[in-house]
């Protein structure tokens, strides 16, 4: 589908106050794609509130920090997601 958005359905993570714990019982599932990774979905959470943080930040700083730590917080999931070979 060229030109459409796909929405990721990812395991949603919240912080329980010492560490970050999937907010699904799953159980043991089946690795069908990168999006079936813990390490992915928990990045792809902290990307998110990351960048909901950021905007926070004044906006001397949004050129600049703010850029560098919203596309820094991306790259996890794409390197995840697209491994070098």
């Amino acid at each position: 589908m060229i030109g459409e958005a796909r929405r990721l359905q990812c395991v949603r993570w919240a912080f329980d106050g010492e560490k970050w714990v999937s907010t699904s019982d799953s159980g043991r599932r089946q690795i069908r794609s990168h999006t079936d990774l813990d390490v992915f979905n928990l990045a792809y959470t902290l990307a998110m509130e990351i960048f909901r943080m950021s905007a926070q930040f004044p906006k001397e700083e949004r050129y600049s920090l703010t850029d560098q730590i919203r596309r820094s917080s991306r790259a996890v999931c794409s390197n995840v997601a697209c491994p070098v070979q």
